[in-house]
């Protein structure tokens, strides 16, 4: 099937999803996007919009700086934008963020205990193959609910010369100029 086709398709079912809810041309459904100011964010904001303005939906767009805009983001708000790098390479640095208690960190307010408590019983797990499976777990549990819509995910694509050594592709990017040699 075309991608255009499968387009298609795919917004006919959200309007008519829109539609059982109550939502239509003579009551569109009203939707803010707040994101804080850069203008790759200000790009995506509008590519939102004007995506959902197929479904006939009414997007204002709201731009803050940074410190306004967390403040915001704690409280009042209906579509946020957010992003989020790796600390260190475990799943727990971006799951636990959305605990119930995890306080300001889950701005988007989840609550799951299901999610909760199996976040929590991989904190104590020491068998790394049952941490991970209790994390499969939970993630399908939020990818389920799915109280936030990725977009993309950042990339740092790099060219190195088969003239360097030392170089190792890892996660976080982190390659040291230090430990770099000439071949």
């Amino acid at each position: 099937m075309l991608a255009y086709e499968t387009v298609r398709i795919h917004v006919a079912k959200a309007k008519k999803i829109f539609a059982d809810a109550g939502y239509g041309p003579s009551k569109p459904l009203e939707v803010e996007i707040l994101y804080n100011t850069s203008e790759n964010h200000k790009k995506i904001a509008i590519a939102i919009a004007s995506m959902w303005k197929a479904l006939g939906v009414q997007v204002k767009l709201t731009n803050q700086e940074w410190k306004v805009y967390l403040d915001t983001r704690k409280h009042d708000y209906t579509v946020a934008r957010a992003g989020w790098i790796g600390d260190y390479l475990d799943p727990s640095d971006f799951m636990e963020q959305y605990m119930s208690d995890a306080g300001d960190s889950n701005f988007i307010h989840y609550n799951n205990t299901q999610y909760d408590g199996l976040l929590r019983e991989a904190q104590t797990e020491v068998n790394q193959d049952a941490r991970m499976k209790l994390f499969e777990q939970a993630e399908a549990i939020f990818l389920n609910d799915q109280p936030l819509i990725p977009i993309y995910h950042y990339t740092h694509p790099q060219m190195i010369s088969s003239k360097i050594g030392g170089w190792y592709d890892n996660l976080l990017g982190y390659n040291l100029s230090r430990y770099l040699t000439k071949s």
